[in-house]
């Protein structure tokens, strides 16, 4: 392995790498100082041994500097050359050491990092904890999972995100243990530490903190189980499409003696998040709540969450929306149903759709748009039939989405006499005209070409 990774070198003169190692080979530690700060400066070749020279001084100051310029650098193995740092009785050589095994951790380096875990200073633990989780190495779950009732609660909080970050399976029991920490920024990041680890064995005790005081942690619990995706927590998770917005008594949730402030989390924002988990989660009860939700969704929003996750929920969700549209839906909920269908490409509920269109159930202009997304050419008989509406917004829609179900490749003739008839009436907008004669040309057919002239 080299000592340095590979990235593009800038121009630097040649009498400067001769400069700054002159400098820092001073007596005086203030010029130390100065040149180990220009260290960036170099191109990552020149400068490791410049680096080396750095970390090595007596100066703290000049050492944290070199261990800066070794981050920024990414010199290879740097981790291996702070292992001595972690003992050292300035804290910020400590946490020097730490932010450089960060970025370039070695087996070495993380498992150093361990005794750190008890170190006095607090921001040196948080530093440790954060380095470990970012190494992802299986050797410092068991180090972290000591330290998870840490007095402090930010070290608590990156233990507990370190853990998620590693993936081990070993820290799901303790973290579920963590859930009802006292500290709600604690409880928060518990909670996304053990979706990440995605294990079911968490289902319960993250169903217990959807009913926390603290909309921050519900949300945290809320995606958490979402990518869990156990059918258990499909009725905890619903109940929450109901919630109403409502203060949070406990401020944002931080830690003791933070001063208060308005949450940044609301109850309209936890909704989207059971809406996206019950997509994830796709069972069959998850996907007749998301069904359920459809007739409050607004369909002038180009995308909708509910929609987004019932095409998450995906075969299950098809089945319950061509079942939605055999019965008497509001239009919002069949026009809803329509699109998922479309988007999904779901060809058996082609039929569905353009029996609800013929009815009045499914909204024309969505209908369209649903076969228009479903891309069956099937459905084009039935598209044509719209190009005389007298919505000039449905006839518009007809026109395009015919144009997207035609393939110039295979000539297909059924849409030139609706086009002539549209195109011979004065009355058709010139808007419609244009679209029309490009609908005339995906067509492919030879009849096409006496009209167009």
């Amino acid at each position: 392995m080299g000592l340095v990774a590979p990235r593009a070198t800038a121009f630097v003169w040649p009498n400067v790498p001769d400069q700054i190692s002159r400098a820092l080979q001073s007596g005086d530690v203030s010029e130390r100082r100065l040149a180990a700060a220009r260290l960036h400066e170099l191109p990552a070749e020149m400068a490791v041994k410049l680096v080396q020279l750095a970390m090595g001084d007596p100066d703290t100051e000049v050492r944290v500097r070199g261990a800066e310029a070794a981050t920024t650098l990414k010199v290879a193995r740097a981790g291996d050359l702070v292992i001595p740092w972690l003992s050292e009785n300035d804290a910020r050589l400590r946490l020097a050491a730490c932010d450089t095994i960060r970025s370039a951790p070695t087996d070495r380096s993380v498992v150093a990092l361990g005794r750190v875990l008890d170190d006095p200073d607090t921001h040196v633990r948080v530093a440790a904890a954060s380095a470990m989780g970012a190494s992802a190495l299986p050797d410092a779950v068991a180090p972290l999972l000591r330290h998870l009732d840490d007095t402090a609660p930010e070290v608590r909080a990156e233990v507990a995100r370190a853990l998620g970050r590693i993936g081990d399976s070993r820290a799901v029991v303790p973290l579920i243990g963590k859930v009802q920490d006292s500290v709600s920024d604690v409880h928060k990041v518990v909670a996304r530490a053990l979706g990440d680890l995605a294990d079911v064995r968490a289902t319960s005790a993250l169903m217990l903190a959807l009913t926390d005081n603290s909309m921050e942690v519900r949300l945290s619990a809320v995606e958490a189980l979402g990518k869990i995706r156990s059918d258990e927590a499909t009725s905890a998770v619903s109940a929450l499409l109901e919630q109403q917005e409502q203060p949070d008594p406990n401020g944002y949730g931080g830690y003791r003696g933070a001063p208060a402030a308005p949450a940044s989390t609301g109850a309209a924002e936890v909704r989207a998040a059971a809406i996206r988990a019950l997509g994830r989660i796709g069972s069959e009860a998850a996907v007749k709540a998301l069904v359920g939700a459809l007739p409050k969704d607004d369909l002038n929003l180009g995308r909708s969450a509910v929609r987004d996750a019932l095409v998450e929920a995906g075969k299950p969700a098809a089945a319950a929306l061509v079942t939605l549209l055999g019965t008497s839906p509001s239009p919002s909920a069949a026009a809803g149903a329509a699109l998922v269908l479309g988007t999904l490409k779901a060809t058996e509920g082609l039929e569905p759709i353009v029996k609800g269109m013929q009815r009045g159930t499914v909204p024309l202009r969505h209908g369209l748009r649903a076969l228009a997304a479903m891309g069956s050419a099937t459905a084009l008989p039935s598209v044509l039939e719209q190009i005389d509406d007298s919505d000039p917004a449905v006839r518009m829609e007809a026109i395009r989405t015919a144009s997207s179900l035609l393939d110039p490749s295979h000539p297909d003739g059924r849409a030139v006499d609706p086009a002539r008839e549209a195109l011979k009436d004065a009355a058709t907008p010139m808007d419609e005209r244009i679209e029309l004669v490009r609908m005339l040309g995906r067509t492919g057919a030879a009849r096409a070409h006496d009209v167009l002239l």
